[in-house]
């Protein structure tokens, strides 16, 4: 029984620290943010379906472009430090989500938007007999 709650325990600080922990965090001043960070397909569903919210935030002023290969997605903004998008995504698998400098195509943040499947355990229903004599 123990074991259990100590394995719920994990699990629920696992999804708490993916959920609001920062996705990159550079000690530069580059910030890559993307919310959701996870996307959990339902019971009987085959596919995630969102609106994915991508931030990044510089202390310099360069030209940057926002990669999502999956979906042949490349929006670049010129002579920026804030960058923000928003794609309705449909898929079955994670995205790879990057900020790339325009010209050279160097890779200056990474991150991942993960797709989970939920899939409710099956239980025993239990029953109270009255058998508790406290």
């Amino acid at each position: 029984m123990r074991q259990k709650h100590l394995q719920q325990l994990h699990f629920f600080l696992f999804f708490f620290i993916v959920t609001y922990g920062n996705n990159a965090l550079a000690a530069n001043g580059k910030a890559l943010q993307v919310t959701p960070q996870i996307c959990v397909v339902a019971q009987g569903e085959k596919r995630c379906q969102t609106v994915v919210d991508i931030q990044y935030h510089t202390d310099h002023l360069a030209d940057y472009c926002i990669v999502i290969a999956t979906y042949h997605i490349r929006r670049c903004y010129q002579q920026v430090q804030q960058l923000q998008l928003q794609v309705d995504v449909k898929t079955e698998n994670s995205l790879e989500i990057e900020v790339q400098e325009q010209h050279s195509n160097a890779v200056i943040a990474h991150t991942t938007m993960d797709v989970v499947m939920y899939k409710r355990k099956e239980t025993r229903k239990r029953r109270n007999f009255g058998w508790n004599f406290l």
